[in-house]
């Protein structure tokens, strides 16, 4: 192991997070991974990382590290004002940084999630073939202040940078594109109208799901066995909400699933915040 990364500040909720944990929904453990993995993907290839490869997600108040090592980064995602040793950096882009260094964030400007990745293998532990913290399944739920993490196989090129290019419409998209979910015949007539037609506004939210405040009139009334969710399910309650299930959802639930969001839509509802106004539309076939 080299170099590590010190959290002199966690942040509000920092995480180790990879692509998912699969292979273990019928013992009941989520799936996790980044909510944004899209971002999670970029900013790992910019560093010559695999996809796959563990990043730590930022939500909306970033940490404070320090780093004991020279190292590449990138930081895709959310703008939270990234700042190393208080001079703006920017996103998007391979850049340098040497030991003794630090990376802070300040007020956040677009999205919620930003992904940090770090040239190299974070040394983290790995459950159930998976990296991503989860309560009651890793040690830690989340990143805690005074953490290190070590770097094995730290791969610092001097000099060499890259950069892409990420269009703001991807933050400020307000049409989710969904698939009809597996009850979605159960829905009136008045229901999908108010489905498609109206304006929806985000409620409170977090990796499990994002509630939206609007109310369809009715809600159901037909109770069905509880079933198989996964991330992207969106339930309608018996008082006419809409829950999107997320990353960390549960593995069944009892509402009947009208909708189910693509992957891209999951994308972009992780980086959506509470009182952002949203609709939906369905998907077109390629």
């Amino acid at each position: 192991m080299s170099g590590a990364m010190i959290f002199k500040k966690a942040g509000l909720h920092t995480s180790i997070q990879d692509m998912g944990r699969y292979g273990y929904r019928k013992y009941g453990v989520p799936v996790s991974g980044s909510m944004d993995q899209n971002s999670a993907i970029q900013a790992n290839l910019l560093v010559g990382n695999d996809a796959h490869a563990p990043v730590v997600e930022i939500t909306v108040v970033g940490p404070t590290i320090v780093f004991n090592a020279n190292v590449n980064i990138a930081i895709v995602g959310a703008d939270l004002s990234p700042k190393l040793d208080k001079k703006s950096i920017p996103l998007n882009t391979r850049l340098i940084v040497h030991e003794g260094q630090t990376l802070e964030f300040g007020k956040c400007k677009l999205g919620i999630r930003a992904y940090l990745a770090v040239a190299g293998e974070l040394d983290v532990e790995k459950i159930m073939k998976s990296t991503s913290q989860y309560p009651q399944i890793t040690s830690d739920s989340k990143i805690t202040d005074g953490l290190e993490i070590g770097l094995k196989n730290n791969r610092f090129l001097d000099g060499v940078s890259a950069s892409i290019r990420v269009d703001k419409k991807y933050f400020n998209e307000k049409a989710l594109e969904v698939f009809p979910g597996p009850e979605y015949n159960l829905l009136q007539e008045e229901q999908l109208k108010s489905i498609f037609e109206q304006t929806w506004t985000v409620g409170p939210n977090n990796r499990m799901g994002y509630q939206l405040v609007n109310e369809l009139m009715p809600g159901h009334t037909r109770e069905i066995i509880t079933t198989q969710v996964i991330p992207g399910t969106i339930q309608l309650t018996p008082a006419g909400k809409l829950l999107a299930l997320m990353r960390d959802a549960q593995v069944t639930g009892g509402y009947p699933r009208v909708l189910q969001l693509t992957e891209l839509s999951i994308n972009i509802l992780a980086q959506k915040t509470e009182r952002t106004k949203l609709q939906f539309k369905i998907a077109e076939n390629d």
